[in-house]
């Protein structure tokens, strides 16, 4: 690595170090990931200067993070699991009304926009997977992807500020829970560091999707889960790789154009309200039929990133096993409908004659 390319990674690392500490002292959830996405996607679209997380840096800190929410199954984790079925079978019905209110929204506020570029801009799933889809049939890729950034950094920022100015909500839960290097025995840590190690090489061998994040995951949640464990990663680490995390987000703003971003940013918002309010109605309802903590069906149901969402759940104290297994499965399903009925909608408007 040069050292021009050393400094612009150590002086994206200090910057969203400096933002999570003015958020973490503004009591905000989740400040070292919220505030180095703030300052490094702000900076980014300035432009000025070379802002960079290397790619193999932000995969290690993906699997620090899906260790640490991994730790959040425990063997009394099953107790609630029966209750599960009906959240988990809300989420395809969740999903279809998500894309077809926004397509509806869309279709008004984007009508200059072609029907490739307004479907995968609406479908709330992945940003890579959305973006490779606009583009494989024929819609600004650009545009999509500039939405779902938009859409994540949205939501990212709005659902901490509920929980701290509405509910009161502040960020104690990972500082307190988790301690230092020195406080893990050896069985503890090499549990911990074999589930980030042997669960990135699976997910890699296995082509599991964001099998950074993903393998080491589901290792540390299995490992916790038979209660071989109930050890995090130190707290310290944990900040640095919000941080990463954070900064990373906030890099993909890189060679966007402000004029570009003004255009979109009020389409992106209005999407985002309308998937928040519709997540906050399937949440309401499922909370009064199951007794389910509401606030851990918002965060599940929340089209903000399982990364993300998960995170603000440990740091508010919410079940994170719970928020986690629905985001991957609201993902999942997103990415296993969009194609299909982008392919029903696209032979209806093909009989119909529409433009």
């Amino acid at each position: 690595m040069s050292t021009s390319k050393i400094t612009s990674v150590f002086l994206t690392l200090l910057l969203g170090f400096l933002g999570g500490v003015v958020l973490y002292f503004l009591t905000m959830p989740l400040p070292w990931i919220f505030g180095s996405l703030l300052i490094i996607g702000g900076l980014s679209l300035w432009g000025r200067l070379k802002l960079t997380i290397p790619q193999n840096v932000r995969q290690a800190m993906l699997a620090v993070l899906g260790v640490l929410l991994g730790s959040g199954f425990t063997p009394h984790g099953a107790d609630n699991l029966g209750q599960w079925v009906y959240t988990l079978g809300s989420i395809p019905f969740m999903v279809l009304a998500q894309i077809f209110c926004c397509q509806i929204l869309l279709l008004v506020i984007m009508r200059k926009y072609n029907f490739p570029t307004r479907f995968f801009g609406g479908a709330a799933g992945g940003l890579l997977e959305m973006t490779l889809m606009a583009r494989e049939n024929g819609g600004d890729d650009r545009a999509v992807m500039v939405l779902h950034t938009l859409r994540i950094f949205l939501i990212v920022l709005l659902v901490p500020l509920y929980f701290r100015i509405f509910e009161g909500y502040t960020p104690s839960s990972i500082n307190s829970t988790t301690g230092g290097l020195i406080d893990l025995s050896l069985l503890d840590m090499g549990l911990l560091v074999g589930a980030a190690l042997f669960g990135y090489l699976g997910g890699k061998l296995t082509h599991l999707p964001a099998h950074a994040i993903m393998g080491p995951f589901i290792c540390s949640a299995l490992v916790h889960y038979m209660g071989l464990t109930t050890a995090e990663p130190p707290y310290a680490l944990i900040v640095f790789a919000q941080i990463v995390v954070g900064a990373s987000l906030g890099t993909r703003f890189t060679g966007y154009s402000i004029r570009r971003i003004k255009k979109l940013f009020f389409k992106s918002f209005v999407i985002t309200c309308l998937l928040l309010s519709i997540a906050a109605g399937f949440a309401f309802v499922l909370w009064k039929i199951t007794g389910i903590q509401y606030y851990a069906l918002l965060l599940a149901f929340v089209p903000g990133g399982m990364i993300e969402m998960s995170l603000i759940a440990l740091a508010l104290n919410i079940d994170v096993g719970f928020v986690t297994t629905h985001a991957i499965f609201r993902a999942f399903m997103v990415i296993l409908i969009a194609p299909a009925l982008y392919s029903v909608l696209l032979k209806i408007r093909t009989m119909t004659h529409e433009k």
